[in-house]
């Protein structure tokens, strides 16, 4: 029988409000309308996560403090101590953008520098670095992903964001080049299940989506369109996927 359902299914999820315009209303509204599912993580950027941090505690949700987003330009020491202080104020997951002129400018020591600070600064909290693989080419998302297992980053999370859209291809060239050794979160462009299930079949580890709930509500029409078969092998992923979930609230998954 198979088990895929929009509680199971919000488990591998993770939303985020980054919006410049949002207010102490709306992130209230959205966080409380997001605990009513087992999501993996809500992000927000440093004004907001002190207030995220409080609407999330009881739940499992964990609390993620966006850095040094969505351009991922600021120095060094600025996003490390700007880490450090979303840990100090209750950060169980970090996303923050990868230098990415550094890194289209071939100064990749530059790069790795950066992120095992960064994973440094975290102090064991999950880190999501974000390479905005939208921007890549297929070689260059294979070299990032490299880079990503050599400093112990948490989860590549593929995209910011902001019109950027992750490719069914660029998880899989990920997968290609890194294997499990890596967990792969395509953010940018789920937007309703049919998508969702497709980045599942290619072999994502979470997904990130700002419309979190037009997914969860469009999954039974998404699933009209596969077989049994098929349905039971996704679902069997999904099951892997919840089973081995980096998360910190709860149960944490090695």
């Amino acid at each position: 029988m198979v088990r895929l359902n929009p509680y199971e299914l919000a488990k591998v999820f993770s939303t985020a409000l980054c919006q410049p315009h949002t207010s102490i209303r709306d992130l209230t509204d959205f966080v409380n309308s997001v605990k009513k599912y087992p999501f993996a993580s809500v992000a927000v950027d440093t004004y907001h996560f002190p207030l995220l941090f409080e609407l999330l505690k009881g739940t499992e949700i964990d609390a993620a403090c966006a850095i040094s987003y969505p351009l991922g330009g600021l120095q060094i020491d600025v996003t490390a101590d700007h880490i450090k202080w979303a840990v100090d104020h209750g950060a169980d997951e970090i996303d923050v953008v990868m230098n990415m002129s550094a890194f289209k400018s071939g100064k990749y020591d530059k790069v790795k520098e950066e992120m095992r600070e960064y994973v440094s600064a975290a102090q064991g909290k999950i880190v999501k670095c974000i390479p905005c693989t939208d921007y890549l080419t297929q070689d260059e998302i294979r070299r990032v992903a490299r880079i990503m297992v050599e400093t112990g980053v948490s989860i590549l999370k593929t995209n910011a964001g902001y019109k950027q859209v992750t490719k069914y291809d660029d998880v899989k060239i990920i997968k290609e080049e890194v294997g499990e050794n890596l967990k792969v979160m395509s953010a940018g462009g789920v937007r309703n299940a049919d998508i969702a299930l497709g980045m599942i079949k290619a072999g994502v580890d979470r997904i990130d989506s700002g419309t979190p709930f037009n997914v969860l509500n469009t999954l039974s029409t998404a699933m009209a369109t596969y077989t049994k078969e098929e349905l039971e092998t996704i679902a069997n992923r999904v099951e892997e996927m919840n089973r081995n979930q980096p998360k910190v609230r709860g149960k944490i998954y090695d």
